[in-house]
């Protein structure tokens, strides 16, 4: 028992040492001014989202990038709600080039058949993509505009964070450390993650690769499966490590729905063929599940072990020190307390999240997915 706590253990640290090295090694970009404007097709599908759109089209609408140079693409996945109306008043109401077009969810991958939808009618070659529940910096296209131009790139991926990450303590943690982990890959030249709330790729790249043809019958990872084509296509895809790219979430609503989107995450794992990702995957659960087995064994002798104490203090020291990045980058402020208290109770929630994906469904948007 002691021999596989130090191997997991070692190992967990390991791996995520050498993520924390490559997050710090990842240059910050800084955006020079620049005479050329690439032209953007912004693609936002939406479900159900007449809470969140308004604020998502007011930030478009505070962007600092000239009007001529960037188009919007709403795509209506068969929203039940208020959200189609309001679109249309927006746009009545904005001097944005906004397009509305519908999807109705026929394939198994409802979100790739409306993002598909919207790349064949963009105007543009570089396509943006993020999500009806954010927010996006006034800086964004400025910056990403300045990256291309400087890095030639053919996919960015850009940060993401949570609004309101105080009030959503465990989601914030998490994502501390998910784009962290995200971060570091890249430092170390083996990209193992995206995010389709923050992403750009050219649109010629996007048929090159065949776009999604091939994971379709996967309800989601329209961003993570896209990602690993143009890596084995042998594409430049690259990091924009900038404070002015991050486009801001919202948490979810209570704790089934983060269940839920967890679960969403963690089902496409078993089709990915990024072997570190895997790995990652794998070794996270394992010492999650070793922390559990190791509570249990103590609960039953009423004392702490040995081995519990190595495995709980390796694991919250290094976890710490990946959220404590994460917070100076995202410029968030870690409550310690809060931080001991989330470390005790994240190993359940990820056992749970990683067993449950691996046997059940989920739902998403009011619709049921098998696995």
């Amino acid at each position: 028992m002691f021999s596989i706590v130090l191997i997991v253990t070692c190992c967990y640290v390991l791996l995520l040492g050498l993520f924390l090295v490559g997050a710090l090694r990842l240059p910050e970009f800084k955006a020079t001014n620049t005479s050329h404007f690439t032209k953007f097709s912004i693609i936002v599908p939406f479900r159900n989202e007449v809470e969140h759109l308004n604020e998502l089209l007011t930030s478009f609408e505070n962007l600092d990038y000239p009007r001529s140079h960037f188009e919007i693409i709403l795509v209506n996945d068969s929203s039940e709600d208020g959200s189609v109306s309001l679109v249309k008043s927006f746009t009545h109401k904005t001097n944005l080039e906004i397009k509305l077009m519908h999807s109705y969810g026929t394939t198994k991958s409802p979100k790739k058949e409306a993002l598909l939808k919207g790349i064949n009618k963009s105007n543009n070659n570089w396509i943006v993509t993020t999500d009806a529940d954010c927010a996006v910096p006034r800086l964004w296209l400025k910056t990403l505009n300045a990256f291309i131009i400087t890095k030639t790139p053919n996919m960015v991926v850009m940060p993401v964070f949570i609004t309101n990450g105080h009030k959503k303590t465990l989601e914030c943690l998490e994502t501390l450390c998910l784009q962290t982990v995200t971060m570091g890959s890249f430092g170390v030249g083996k990209p193992t993650m995206n995010n389709g709330a923050n992403l750009a790729y050219q649109k010629s790249d996007f048929f090159h690769v065949k776009g999604f043809i091939g994971n379709e019958q996967i309800a989601s990872g329209d961003d993570m499966f896209l990602f690993e084509k143009f890596i084995k296509y042998n594409l430049s895809v690259q990091y924009l490590k900038s404070k002015s790219a991050i486009v801001l979430t919202k948490p979810q609503k209570n704790l089934n729905n983060l269940i839920s989107q967890r679960i969403r995450w963690a089902s496409k794992t078993s089709a990915s063929k990024n072997v570190l990702l895997k790995i990652s995957g794998v070794l996270i659960f394992s010492m999650n599940l070793l922390v559990l087995v190791l509570l249990g064994y103590s609960i039953l002798l009423l004392k702490l072990s040995t081995p519990l104490l190595i495995a709980i203090g390796s694991k919250f020291l290094i976890d710490l020190m990946i959220m404590a990045f994460g917070a100076k980058f995202f410029i968030y402020k870690l409550n310690y307390f809060n931080v001991l208290k989330q470390s005790l109770a994240y190993p359940f929630a990820n056992v749970y999240i990683a067993i449950r994906s691996m046997f059940g469904g989920f739902s998403w948007k009011d619709r049921a997915f098998e696995k």
